[in-house]
């Protein structure tokens, strides 16, 4: 059954960049009117993602995204419908016949240093779903890819972990990214670090109420064996991550054999000050070994840049039966990796990533065009309105936040 996926989006941006019909009158919201942590009590009317006019816009996805198959022509593709409606500035990153993996990679290889722009779309993960199914690893790998995707979005430093800020206690060996093709952000150093032995860390000393630590993820399958890793803040446990079964190994049409793949741990919740992360690698399988790419921050959510994600729209029957092995996907794994990205998106409480639900408004009998996978004109056009019913260009909203 398809499901209207709805977020409770009164979280600090979602205020300062969005709009709420509630009473109290009308007011721009400032830090100081906005609540200290946590989701709020109900889902606003509308909160929308504030897009400036001629924004820089990033696109990142696969051939949905591209736009030249489906459509008439590229300038009926939705990012070129949204480009043209919102009058954006439009750096559309997305590579055909790719899954997240890709789509990660080809934004930090194409934006040097921790990505800027106005605004981001992402979505992408839709071939991984036709490819792989609905099966754990190719969910973990989409949550993964979508979890740093957002964690850079919205960064405010980064520390790769072979930098001599990063003190290594054990056996650590750095690398060059060439043979990890699924580190994010690699164009800082090109390198990263791995550990084949249980007790060797990882020690990051950092400031701010929050932080991420990217380590990649892998399939498990192919002779990448991962382990297990414990991050401490303070002397005290945050997660324990297992690294194995992140990946699904399923080669894509671009050749990327998706043994590895980017993802990482989000810790947020933190007092404001300087802090202490320690991660160790807790355990490892005969061959098992731990890849970590670099320690980072968060930005206030405040002055973050919006994130909007599309979801995965329903194909028919038939659609899903072609191109093998693209033919593993049903409406169920469709309904799996939707809620699979809500749950990603639900991890970034207050941050301004908004769900477009490109599926509650995709009509397989009229939104499709004739190699019945690609949108048409029409499914383009609902496409690109999805996205621009969470865009506004004011910050003005009807909420009169707490004190």
């Amino acid at each position: 059954m398809k499901k209207l996926l709805t977020l409770n989006l009164i979280f600090t941006v979602a205020f300062a960049y969005g709009q709420t019909n509630l009473p109290n009158g009308s007011r721009t919201l400032s830090a100081e009117s906005l609540p200290a942590s946590g989701r709020g009590g109900s889902t606003p009317a509308a909160a929308m993602a504030v897009i400036p006019n001629a924004a820089n816009v990033i696109m990142s996805g696969d051939s949905y995204t591209v736009g030249g198959a489906g459509p008439t022509s590229i300038n009926n593709s939705h990012p070129h419908i949204l480009k043209s409606r919102h009058n954006f500035s439009l750096n559309n990153l997305a590579q055909n016949a790719t899954g997240v993996f890709q789509a990660v990679k080809n934004l930090y290889a194409n934006t040097p240093g921790i990505p800027t722009a106005d605004a981001f779309f992402f979505m992408s993960g839709f071939n991984d779903l036709r490819r792989g199914g609905g099966g754990s690893p190719t969910l973990e790998k989409i949550k993964g890819a979508a979890r740093v995707y957002l964690a850079n979005a919205f960064a405010k430093s980064v520390t790769i972990a072979n930098d001599a800020a990063v003190t290594k206690s054990g056996t650590w060996t750095t690398t060059s990214t060439a043979t990890f093709p699924a580190k994010a952000i690699q164009q800082y150093t090109n390198s990263i670090v791995y550990s084949s032995v249980v007790g060797s860390t990882l020690t990051y000393t950092f400031t701010g109420d929050n932080m991420f630590v990217s380590i990649l993820g892998v399939d498990g399958n192919t002779g990448f064996t991962g382990g297990t890793v414990t991050i401490t803040v303070d002397g005290v446990l945050k997660e324990t991550f297992i690294t194995q079964g992140k990946s699904d190994g399923f080669k894509d049409a671009f050749g990327s054999t998706n043994q590895f793949s980017p993802n990482g741990v989000y810790i947020k919740g933190l007092s404001g000050g300087s802090h202490t992360c320690v991660l160790a690698v807790s355990e490892l399988p005969a061959g098992g070994t731990v890849y970590v790419d670099y320690f980072g921050t968060l930005e206030t959510p405040i002055k973050s840049k919006p994130v909007l994600v599309g979801n995965y729209p329903y194909m028919t029957t038939v659609a899903y039966s072609l191109a093998p092995p693209y033919n593993n996907a049903s409406n169920i794994v469709m309904d799996a990796g939707n809620a699979a990205l809500e749950s990603v998106i639900n991890e970034f409480p207050y941050y301004p990533v908004y769900l477009a639900d490109v599926n509650a408004v995709f009509n397989t009998a009229i939104h499709i065009a004739g190699d019945r996978i690609h949108p048409n004109d029409a499914g383009a056009m609902v496409i690109a309105d999805a996205f621009s019913a969470l865009i506004t260009p004011s910050v003005t909203t009807s909420k009169k936040g707490p004190k």
